[in-house]
């Protein structure tokens, strides 16, 4: 077998060459973008030269504000020297100049990363420094948004310490809010244009009868109409219908396509003597790691039972229609037309009557006695503001968000972020409650092996994402546990219950069976929202509300060292960043190869 550098049947040999060749791979790309943006700089303005030539070169600005020109044929010149397309190094040209110029920060982490590889360096810490496609990837962002120099400074400042450390689709995240925040005015009007460009379309039915639908709307309409699909689904559950989650809402869509039986199944629901769960609602987008301090949750579920907890009919009562002499013209509410939608004959229908039977069109609705009987219901004894959906929302308000002069960033948790006038808009015509912001330093502990509701909701504010290297599951997902970091012993003889926000932390199922059955993985938490792992090769991460941070290979004890440092700067309400905690296991002396 050809030898690539390692020995095959060794696993702690073939883990070494991946870090080292992942170092090369890092600092060859972050050299070679550095080289793009040098040879911009060999044909700028002072190399024009101007022959009065019809199609001779000219002065074109590829970069955003705030950088130099260059002539234009540099662009299909860089795409051949990289072998790629005249359009592709036009890209790379715009992107180099971008990050050159208008992420300052960013370009001398780049920098730092063109030596990954160097002679003495450390590879195990490549993965954890800025790589072009991230660098790119924020210089775009702000290109596109239009931003200026000095807007796209601020989102530098405010990102590059992240770059690197957060999974990339809770960076994205990250960087849309930013971005927002940065020309918040200018992201509204973005909005604007967006939402001209919604749709709803369907494919070709299959064979069997299937059809694909594809909707692309305003996000609160979404997020509705999925909430109210989950009701739904929950009242077919209650039924007995057999189907996941996904099946149920798909037969909910058939439903609400039909107004009146969707009302029907609601309202039967509503004075059946049962109270129906509904199915669990499934996170729309995977949610964000925040260091946001403010984190406001908004009232809600979306369980049928809570919907109808407090209805004013007592479901045992033999006679469950109108009191005695009572005109259900007088119950029903006046804003509701009894007449079926295509009766436009002025007259009023047999319903209006007192004495008179629902017409057949009525009869299929099935229910107590039809819409009929269903509509005086609903004005009796429910509140017909009860019938819509609810959720619980956690707001990431920044502080940054209301100290200055123009509209702020928000973002919803699991959601992309949006303007504050979006989210005023989002919330116009619906109940809002909004409740306090949670105390997580008076979290209550206990002793037994379940996580209360109050202490997991708790630990998943402190750590919003799964506390394992790299993950960006959201501590919400349903594949996450509630994982003790020191395991959970029921003849332990101690005053501290092992059950609260400083032993526990999520995890994504995988990682959790990694810690619990990979022999030579380790854990530890020295802190809430804290994690370090040390691998069976010997390389220690550490994970916190900033991301991963990849610290190199080191021993055991090394590892040790480093947990109860950053335990101690805890207990002494210190909360250390990365730096000072690798400036504080460097003074204890562990900071040494394995």
């Amino acid at each position: 077998m050809r030898n690539f550098g390692y020995d095959a049947g060794d696993g702690q040999s073939v883990a070494d060459f991946l870090v080292l060749e992942t170092a090369h791979i890092i600092a060859g790309e972050a050299r070679r973008f550095v080289a793009v943006a040098a040879y911009a700089d060999c044909y700028g303005p002072e190399a024009q030269v101007r022959t009065g030539v019809p199609g001779e070169p000219r002065l074109r600005t590829f970069g955003g504000d705030g950088t130099p020109e260059v002539l234009d044929l540099t662009s299909q010149e860089v795409g051949a020297l990289l072998g790629r397309s005249p359009v592709a190094g036009s890209h790379q040209l715009q992107d180099a100049l971008d990050v050159r110029h208008r992420h300052p920060q960013t370009w001398a982490r780049l920098l730092e990363t063109c030596a990954a590889d160097a002679p003495g360096a450390d590879p195990a810490l490549a993965a954890g420094m800025v790589q072009v496609w991230q660098a790119r990837a924020v210089a775009k962002a702000c290109h596109t948004a239009g931003l200026t120099l000095e807007q796209a400074r601020w989102v530098d400042a405010e990102v590059t310490p992240l770059l690197g450390h957060l999974a990339w689709s809770t960076l994205l995240n990250v960087l849309a809010e930013r971005v927002i925040a940065a020309d918040p005015d200018a992201a509204e009007a973005r909005r604007a244009d967006e939402e001209r460009a919604t749709y709803v379309a369907a494919g070709q039915a299959n064979e069997h009868g299937v059809k694909t639908l594809v909707a692309k709307a305003r996000a609160g309409d979404v997020i509705a109409l999925l909430a109210m699909l989950d009701l739904l689904a929950g009242c077919l559950k209650a039924d007995g219908v057999d189907g996941t989650r996904d099946e149920l809402r798909a037969q909910a869509v058939g439903i609400i396509a039909n107004p009146a039986e969707a009302l029907t199944l609601l309202l039967r629901h509503a004075i059946k003597d049962q109270t129906p769960t509904s199915v669990e609602p499934t996170p729309l987008v995977e949610p964000v790691e925040t260091t946001d301090p403010l984190v406001e949750p908004v009232e809600t579920t979306s369980s049928v039972e809570d919907l109808f907890a407090d209805r004013r009919i007592d479901p045992h009562e033999a006679d469950a229609g109108p009191p005695p002499d009572t005109d259900p013209r007088d119950i029903a509410s006046p804003d509701l037309d009894d007449r079926p939608p295509d009766d436009d004959s002025g007259e009023s229908s047999a319903p209006n009557q007192p004495d008179a039977d629902p017409p057949d069109w009525m009869n299929h609705l099935g229910g107590i006695e039809g819409l009929a009987g269903l509509l005086a219901l609903l004005g009796r004894s429910i509140d017909p503001t009860r019938l819509t959906p609810k959720r619980v929302l956690y707001l990431h308000l920044n502080e940054s968000s209301f100290d200055r002069d123009r509209n702020g960033a928000v973002r919803f948790e699991d959601e992309q972020p949006i303007t504050l006038g979006h989210l005023l808009e989002l919330l116009a015509g619906t109940r809002v409650t909004l409740k306090p912001v949670i105390d997580l330093a008076n979290t209550r502990s206990v002793e037994r092996y379940e996580v209360p509701d109050d202490l997991r909701e708790a630990v998943q504010l402190t750590a919003t994402r799964s506390l394992s290297p790299w993950a960006p599951t959201s501590s919400r997902a349903d594949n996450v546990d509630m994982d003790h970091a020191e395991a959970y012993d029921e003849d332990a003889d101690n005053n501290k219950p092992q059950t609260s926000l400083d032993n526990l932390g999520p995890l994504h199922r995988g990682a959790h069976r990694l810690k619990t059955h990979q022999h030579g993985w380790t854990s530890r938490q020295p802190r809430p929202g804290v994690r370090y792992w040390h691998s069976r090769h010997g390389y220690v991460y550490r994970v916190d509300p900033t991301g991963t941070h990849p610290l190199g290979k080191h021993d055991m004890t090394a590892f040790q060292a480093a947990v109860d440092a950053d335990h101690a700067a805890h207990l002494n309400g210190h909360d250390l960043d990365i730096t000072a905690t690798l400036a504080a296991m460097r003074d204890i002396g562990w900071l040494h190869a394995a």
